[in-house]
């Protein structure tokens, strides 16, 4: 959903895994990503600011629980459970 300062509005997106996106934010050189996943299925979407529409980017290599910008910078850092594994803690940096 996006808030305009008046309404809400619904952004379509591609199919999710179970749909957990689970955070939204946007890069230092202004991309705009949504992640998440469940188990061994990651979702990351990119925003195309060209056609305003959300993408599957490539995997961030792990089930994404939280993530954070990087001040003038396109990397993000990620931070969750690792794709292999029961319940195994990950941090990486990703440039998406």
């Amino acid at each position: 959903m996006h808030w305009n300062g008046t309404a809400w509005t619904e952004a379509e997106t591609p199919n999710v895994p179970d749909g957990r996106l689970r955070a939204v934010g946007k890069a230092g050189d202004g991309t705009l990503w949504a992640v998440g996943g469940k188990g061994a299925a990651p979702v990351a979407l990119r925003r195309d600011a060209r056609t305003g529409r959300w993408a599957r980017a490539a995997s961030p290599g792990l089930v994404v629980r939280g993530f954070s910008t990087v001040p003038g910078s396109a990397g993000l850092w990620v931070a969750g459970i690792a794709e292999q594994g029961d319940l195994v803690p990950a941090v990486t940096r990703w440039k998406g």
